[in-house]
């Protein structure tokens, strides 16, 4: 009876019908949306569903394998992963449309403060562990402490347009509320504001056929359009 209870077994054994990523905030809110669009055209339909947080938890979840693919922003390519590089992502200064640093009627909108007046600003900032604060971190490590700390880049920007205080945010997160002119976007000019926008997965851990096709699915689906 027993090679016939492991045929049993072995035929009612379902294959994964359903994967759970996760991602960092900044990608779960302006790159994930793109994704489950082109996933849901996949053959067959495979229910895909992402655990949003900031890039250290992403990292952390990748790691202890509660999740087998993460998506992170942060300022380098994070080490004891493997790693793909998927695009550059670049950070923007916001602030008011009235603010002094913006510059109405002008094609560029705004004009570009020198780093110790940025010093001098507060800022309405991301939490500790976002790659987005890190980046922060990393251009103004002497600056004052923030006007207020979001975990939400929506927040931020309304936070900024209501005249809260400046923020840095990446150009995906930004990109709308510059359209409608809900706040002034500055382009510092700085390569330290560029940051990979990577896909990690666990060093030594070969990616299931399922997240190698997801994964393939991402890396075609063309890059956001702005609202114009």
């Amino acid at each position: 009876y027993e090679p016939l209870e492991r045929l049993s077994a072995q035929l009612t054994v379902r294959p994964v019908t359903s994967l759970r990523l996760s991602a960092s905030r900044t990608v779960g809110e302006q790159l994930v949306p793109l994704w489950i669009q082109a996933i849901t055209q996949m053959d067959p339909i495979v229910p895909v569903s992402f655990h949003v947080d900031n890039s250290t938890r992403v990292m952390q979840l990748v790691r202890s394998g509660e999740v087998p693919l993460g998506f992170v922003e942060v300022p380098e390519t994070p080490a004891g992963f493997t790693v793909e590089v998927l695009r550059r992502d670049r950070m923007m200064l916001i602030v008011p449309p009235g603010h002094p640093w913006a510059q109405p009627a002008t094609t560029s909108g705004a004009s570009t403060p020198p780093v110790p007046e940025l010093a001098a600003a507060r800022f309405v900032e991301r939490e500790p562990g976002s790659g987005t604060r890190a980046m922060l971190d990393a251009l103004l490590p002497g600056r004052r402490p923030p006007v207020a700390v979001f975990d939400s880049n929506t927040a931020i920007v309304r936070a900024v347009a209501a005249g809260a205080g400046p923020a840095l945010l990446s150009e995906l997160a930004v990109r709308e509320p510059v359209a409608t002119g809900a706040v002034a976007a500055i382009d510092l000019d700085d390569r330290r504001l560029e940051r990979p926008l990577c896909a990690i997965w666990q060093t030594g851990a070969t990616p299931s056929r399922l997240v190698a096709r997801i994964l393939n699915v991402i890396r075609r689906t063309p890059e956001p359009v702005s609202a114009a």
